[in-house]
């Protein structure tokens, strides 16, 4: 979806290696970051505290470098300036990522904080950056429905004898 969102602008850049190269890495980095955060809900603290860490580390890593990279993309396409809907959600792409950063930061200081002090505050604190930074993924892929008016989500089960539709 994100390939042909970009396609859809009209810009000078989208001919330049750079910009495919870095469509690219950017379509790598999303399946990596749909593993860190996958393997983030399935693998706890408790039951391999270094795994899910190394997991969370993944996750955060690649959410951050996505959304660095579709905010570039999202202004070089020349997406953002096909009408002022498309300008607005770039500022919020924008915000949003300077949000993450900073809050994936602190989330990383209060994760070793916890680990070396076992500060309750620490871990709680990571936690609540946790929340965060969950609610940002989701908020910034929602993003991309709020863009693309007019688009449907469709889901189709099928089964050789009855086939259903969800729209």
């Amino acid at each position: 979806v994100y390939i042909r969102q970009y396609r859809l602008g009209h810009s000078e850049s989208q001919k330049e290696s750079w910009f495919r190269r870095l469509i690219w890495f950017h379509m790598r980095m999303m399946f990596l970051e749909a593993f860190g955060l996958l393997s983030v809900s399935i693998i706890d603290i408790e039951s391999d505290f270094l795994f899910h860490a190394i997991c969370y580390a993944i996750w955060l890593i690649s959410f951050n470098f996505n959304m660095l990279f579709n905010t570039i993309l999202h202004h070089y396409s020349g997406f953002r300036n096909l009408n002022d809907v498309h300008d607005v959600t770039f500022h919020v792409k924008r915000l949003m990522f300077i949000i993450g950063v900073i809050v994936s930061i602190s989330s990383g200081v209060f994760y070793v904080s916890y680990v070396w002090l076992c500060n309750n505050i620490a871990y709680a604190l990571f936690s609540v950056a946790e929340c965060i930074l969950v609610g940002l993924n989701s908020g910034f892929y929602f993003l991309l429905v709020f863009e693309m008016r007019g688009a449907r989500v469709e889901m189709i089960v099928s089964n050789p004898r009855y086939s259903i539709t969800l729209a």
